[in-house]
């Protein structure tokens, strides 16, 4: 900082003073920012040219968000589900190396005896596609004679030689509400994994839309669940657990749809009718409010040490 000075030899001489200290520090931080700029362009032209490596400064600057790692975790140990008999396609992930979580709803069927009575069956064509691009036949190893399956839709599989690798599943009393987590599947039998980012709206119990005598903890989840996702995890991004199966898109009109279907069925309005079903049955596929829901995994759980297995 240059001061009034003095006269020497008939000339003014300005006389030097030490800056400020806050100037100094401008100075100071105004420097390595130059400096700075000056290291990433000289580094950046520099790995243009293949002669250095990227700067580690650089590289410090990369963040993986929470969402991501919870992707990258879980991805190999999610599969699609396709029914070849039924037609049913949805999602499943893997809680040992050959033993699958699925809804009920994905691989069963209601079928109608020789006798006119309608009893609940499993598909007999039941193809798991694997992370890694395998395709594995699988069979339903859940209580066929229980109605807990059924009312909690969930469907324990079994999936031989699969060796994949298991995912954590955390509990129902871990779930926040405002908490973030991340809805992985196959909507609409998409061959590659898709995944989608939820918040847990609420927590709640309701009954069964399967079997009204049964009450189930439900998560109800922010985010867009589409037809394909059931059977899916609904992953915690900061825990990397699984805590729900993902079982109900809201908005489906797909019961009023097969009601009027039956209503239909065998009268003389049929044939004027059948259009029109099929363009709802189209537009409900797509309908899409953006709220789901996730079961409880506590029902699983229960169903998974009747069976001795060990998670």
């Amino acid at each position: 900082m240059i001061g009034a000075g003095a006269v020497q030899g008939g000339v003014m001489v300005a006389e030097r003073r030490p800056l400020p200290a806050a100037l100094s520090r401008c100075r100071t931080a105004g420097g390595r920012r130059r400096a700075a700029r000056r290291d990433l362009r000289t580094s950046s032209t520099a790995r243009r040219s293949g002669r250095i490596p990227a700067s580690p400064r650089i590289q410090s600057c990369i963040v993986v968000s929470p969402i991501e790692t919870a992707i990258a975790n879980c991805a190999g140990s999610v599969a699609r589900i396709a029914c070849g008999d039924t037609g049913s396609m949805g999602t499943a992930f893997f809680v040992t190396s050959e033993i699958a979580l699925t809804c009920d709803h994905v691989v069963s069927i209601d079928r109608l005896t020789s006798r006119g009575t309608i009893v609940h069956d499993f598909s007999r064509d039941i193809r798991v596609h694997t992370a890694d691009g395998r395709e594995i036949p699988a069979s339903v190893v859940s209580s066929a004679v229980s109605t807990e399956p059924y009312a909690y839709d969930y469907a324990v599989l079994h999936c031989p030689a699969a060796a994949a690798r298991a995912l954590t599943l955390g509990t129902y009393e871990d779930a926040n509400v405002g908490e973030e987590v991340v809805i992985l599947g196959h909507p609409f039998g998409i061959g590659h994994l898709i995944a989608t980012r939820a918040m847990i709206a609420a927590k709640a119990q309701v009954l069964s839309p399967r079997n009204s005598l049964f009450a189930v903890d439900v998560l109800e989840l922010d985010g867009s669940v589409n037809s394909g996702n059931s059977g899916g995890p609904a992953v915690s991004t900061t825990r990397n657990e699984v805590l729900g199966i993902v079982s109900v898109r809201h908005g489906s009109i797909q019961a009023r749809v097969d009601l009027l279907r039956q209503q239909v069925q065998g009268t003389m309005v049929e044939a004027l009718f059948e259009p029109l079903l099929d363009i709802l049955e189209m537009s409900n596929t797509f309908m899409n409010p953006g709220l789901g829901r996730a079961n409880s995994l506590a029902y699983a759980r229960r169903e998974l040490a009747t069976l001795g297995i060990v998670i």
